[in-house]
């Protein structure tokens, strides 16, 4: 991504449980972000206590755990300068979603 450009996603974040074949214990949530060359995001300032991972029996197995990433919607966006004027020719038209 480059400088004037920003991007906006939707997204669930999960840390799924090792153990059990139905994700008994996975944990989930959903984000909803603009992310830009110029800002940086360290996402979540809190998902699980250091002491309930350690303490989980599927989430950590044999010192690894499994992180899921899902992207539920992604989207590009210019970023305008205050001193630009504006046209229909900035952002061109994009086609309906299917």
């Amino acid at each position: 991504m480059s400088f004037g450009q920003k991007m906006h996603v939707e997204f669930k974040i999960s840390i799924n449980d090792l153990v059990h074949e139905n994700q008994y214990e996975k944990i989930t949530k959903r984000g909803d972000a603009w992310f830009s060359a110029s800002e940086k995001a360290w996402g979540f300032p809190y998902f699980i206590k250091l002491d309930d991972l350690q303490n989980s029996k599927s989430l950590i197995l044999r010192d690894a755990m499994e992180i899921e990433l899902q992207i539920l919607s992604m989207s590009m966006a210019r970023i305008k300068d205050d001193f630009e004027e504006e046209s229909d020719d900035d952002f061109p038209s994009m086609p309906p979603p299917m």
